[in-house]
């Protein structure tokens, strides 16, 4: 049975450690990141590769100035150095999850710690959306935790898209709208180009998308999921500069196109930068990240 993992339970990275039972999925990445031209020096979304374990993210901070940077490296930079060897071949997808919970819960320790010992970093903060492909008796998986506002996607081999995260915004917390409501609003704000499509409640919180309801430390609940996946599938992961500037049309017609997984990331960031400069109701200025993950068949 799994066990919540202690603080003590988790070591960093070593380079003597015996990868003989790792998984042989035939995976790809690619990404590319900016800076908000508002602050071309300070980029303060971070990614995250494991190839060694099929793990992946990226992580958005905030909190002022340099403070979000320090939240969204410390955050990627704890996860990097503690997930190697947590995730054996032969766990369940239950036991994934709650590892990844215990790894952001121990996230989180480690951006209070920081904050106390650094005043200017108190009020710091990150989103994550951390994503494992793991291959159990029932399957390949996409593991998937979410906190914040930074997205992940599944392109499936016949160019279905969908969005396997869960937001944490405004939307997400109201409880007079229902679950399938709430899904049927997100789609119609990831679609619209102009205000007149919207009605007056969508309005409202398309012009507060960017509150979100948590985030690293402060987070009040967990839901990871799992999506299933399979070979010549497509995963997509992104900070909301690119979601907040494209559509959900437009992140799909990218995401189709040829090109190589980075070559995709690219295109999505370039094309995510050209409708910032634009002046239409989705037209954003943020740091813009894009990481395409590729099931080879």
């Amino acid at each position: 049975m799994f066990q919540k993992i202690s603080m003590e339970g988790i070591k960093p990275k070593t380079p003597e450690k015996n990868f003989s039972k790792k998984e042989t999925l035939k995976i790809s990445c690619g990404s590319f990141s900016v800076a908000n031209e508002n602050h071309p020096g300070r980029n303060e979304d971070a990614i995250f590769v494991d190839n060694e374990e099929n793990s992946f993210g990226i992580f958005d901070g905030m909190g002022g100035h340099t403070a979000g940077e320090v939240a969204s490296t410390t955050a990627r930079d704890f996860i990097f150095n503690h997930i190697e060897g947590l995730i054996s071949p032969d766990m369940t997808i239950p036991e994934v999850q709650c590892l990844f919970v215990d790894l952001a819960r121990q996230t989180s320790e480690a951006l209070d710690l920081k904050s106390d010992l650094n005043p200017q970093y108190i009020g710091m903060g990150t989103t994550m959306s951390l994503v494992k492909i793991h291959q159990d008796e029932e399957g390949k998986f996409a593991v998937v935790l979410n906190i914040g506002d930074s997205r992940v996607y599944k392109l499936s081999k016949d160019g279905t898209l969908e969005q396997i995260s869960s937001d944490d915004n405004l939307l997400s917390e109201e409880n007079d709208i229902s679950p399938e409501e709430k899904k049927i609003m997100t789609k119609h704000l990831d679609e619209a180009k102009n205000l007149e499509d919207l009605s007056e409640e969508e309005e409202l919180f398309f012009r507060k998308r960017q509150v979100i309801s948590q985030c690293l430390p402060k987070v009040k609940h967990y839901f990871p999921s799992k999506t299933k996946v399979n070979m010549g599938d497509k995963i997509l992961i992104t900070s909301d500069g690119i979601h907040d500037n494209l559509t959900y049309t437009e992140i799909q017609e990218t995401l189709t196109g040829s090109g190589s997984d980075e070559d995709l990331a690219r295109e999505l960031v370039q094309r995510a930068i050209k409708r910032s400069h634009e002046k239409t109701m989705r037209s954003k200025k943020d740091d813009m990240t894009a990481m395409v993950i590729s099931l080879a068949e």
